[in-house]
């Protein structure tokens, strides 16, 4: 008889604590639908700031906009994207010419071989450029919203192969209508190390800079302080003169 007793007693007890568990696991629910809910609420603000900080890249942004030249060294276009050039060495890009015209010459002058040497001197070419962009380095934020223009027409197949022979639709549908926006329109995945491009740069505030540091040893650290880093440089277009060879 107590056998039973203690059974049913167990049994009630169980009755009387199963009703919490749902409570319990609707509570955790809510909580984590109210930190989803907040999270998204961040993520949409942070948008909303994004878009708004961005700048309308119009015809009178390009037009205000400084351009630079350089060659791709690094590009990342993952938020937040960013594109690193270096620009070119005038005294090397010379050295280069003069070099480049003596081969042509001995090239036309000494035929023998001709296919061979002639891609030799392509990819000794190609290298002693790579080597001219030895310049001063620009590191910009590329955008939201950046244009992408390409001097010579980009159309790629199925296959994600360009196309020696794009129809003049295709042609028509990426060329530029405007006398401010060069070339043809690409895609910011087209943008790789090695091109030679364009860059339409503006200028953002430059940060407020922190307390100036104490003088001495701490102080002769710019990290401590008191040092601006300068203006934030924002591409708001890519133009690409030359695929990377």
């Amino acid at each position: 008889m107590k056998a039973i007793v203690a059974v049913l007693v167990g049994f009630a007890g169980l009755a009387l604590a199963l009703p919490f568990v749902p409570a319990q696991d609707a509570k955790q629910a809510d909580k984590k639908a109210d930190e989803k809910k907040s999270d998204d609420k961040k993520g949409d603000e942070k948008k909303k700031a994004d878009l708004k900080a961005a700048p309308k890249i119009d015809e009178a942004t390009l037009r205000r906009a400084k351009k630079v030249m350089g060659m791709i060294r690094n590009v990342k276009t993952e938020e937040p994207a960013e594109i690193t050039i270096t620009a070119l060495d005038p005294a090397k890009k010379a050295e280069h010419d003069a070099w480049l015209a003596k081969a042509a010459i001995d090239l036309r002058k000494y035929p023998k071989d001709y296919k061979d040497r002639l891609l030799k001197i392509k990819s000794d070419s190609a290298s002693k450029m790579d080597a001219a962009f030895c310049g001063d380095e620009t590191i910009a934020t590329l955008v939201d919203g950046v244009r992408v223009r390409t001097k010579e027409p980009w159309v790629f197949d199925k296959e994600g192969k360009l196309k020696p022979m794009p129809s003049q639709k295709e042609l028509s549908a990426i060329r530029s209508t405007s006398p401010v926006v060069p070339g043809y329109k690409a895609q910011l995945s087209n943008l790789k190390v090695g091109q030679v491009v364009e860059l339409y740069i503006l200028k953002q505030a430059a940060p407020k800079t922190a307390a100036a540091a104490k003088k001495g040893v701490l102080g002769s650290d710019p990290a401590a302080g008191g040092v601006s880093i300068g203006p934030k440089l924002e591409a708001v277009m890519v133009h690409v003169l030359q695929d990377a060879q």
